[in-house]
């Protein structure tokens, strides 16, 4: 159950459902940035979507984004096509991740292994 084109080109997801996550954790960033640049109207312009259904999309995470919602946001952003589909970007971001979890994700990467181990303790103390 692999996309083929993840295991030809190393881009999109492994397995669907992945696919689908980071779709939309990509679509979501992208209007995010839209909005705190200012850009968002002409960035619903652009990719033709109606302000009540990005409401829609917002408030469901499970909302498909569909293959040409996808391609019109990759030509707005100016980036190749099949960028949407990337759970691990060039810029190292696991896509389908919130934002938090990334950071603990970069910030457990760059520790020592003994350091890794005071680090899963502590959480395990969080949780208890």
């Amino acid at each position: 159950k692999v996309d083929p084109s993840w295991i030809t080109y190393g881009i999109g997801a492994p397995r669907p459902a992945e696919l689908h996550s980071a779709r939309y954790r990509n679509f979501i960033d992208a209007l995010d940035q839209a909005e705190r640049e200012g850009n968002l109207q002409a960035y619903l312009q652009a990719i033709r979507l109606p302000m009540q259904r990005l409401h829609k999309i917002r408030a469901n995470p499970y909302s498909k984004i569909s293959d040409v919602m996808a391609r019109r946001c990759e030509k707005y952003l100016g980036k190749r096509r099949g960028w949407l589909d990337e759970a691990v970007r060039s810029d190292g971001h696991y896509a389908y991740l919130s934002e938090d979890v990334q950071t603990l994700l970069s910030i457990y990467t760059k520790l020592s292994p003994d350091d890794k181990r005071k680090f899963r303790a502590m959480g395990e103390l969080l949780l208890s």
